[in-house]
């Protein structure tokens, strides 16, 4: 990857980028998304192709929600890993920072026998988010 493009990047998910550590039934795993208008889905596809991570969802317009959007979804532990790598060599600079530096950790956790430092992760990361 051009060192031009990761910078871009890394600045991108400053701004748009959504790090998260979610549960399903008690199983804590890390997440990442990036969603936009659908009218900027070249912008996603040029991530996706460049980065070889992730995966794309198109949601269309429904009549209640607003307008269609595209969605960036790093879901597999190993695209998690990946991005993380990624985000260390270009590091973020603005106020996600410091939601990528506890993601990041739950990233590099594997297994099931991790479940009680990633929900303590997960509350690390609420926690960057209440307004002071």
């Amino acid at each position: 990857m051009e060192n031009d493009f990761g910078h871009w990047l890394a600045g991108f998910i400053d701004g748009e980028g959504c790090f998260q550590i979610v549960s399903n039934g008690g199983y804590y795993t890390p997440r990442f998304s990036v969603k936009v208008r659908a009218d900027e889905k070249s912008i996603i596809e040029r991530i996706r192709r460049k980065t070889g991570i992730g995966t794309i969802t198109t949601y269309p317009y429904n009549g209640l929600k607003g307008n269609p959007q595209v969605n960036w979804n790093v879901n597999s532990r190993q695209d998690c890993r990946a991005l993380s790598d990624l985000l260390d060599k270009y590091p973020l600079r603005a106020k996600k920072a410091a939601d990528f530096a506890i993601w990041r950790q739950a990233a590099r956790l594997t297994g099931r026998g991790h479940q009680a430092q990633l929900a303590a992760l997960r509350d690390d990361l609420k926690a960057t988010r209440e307004y002071k």
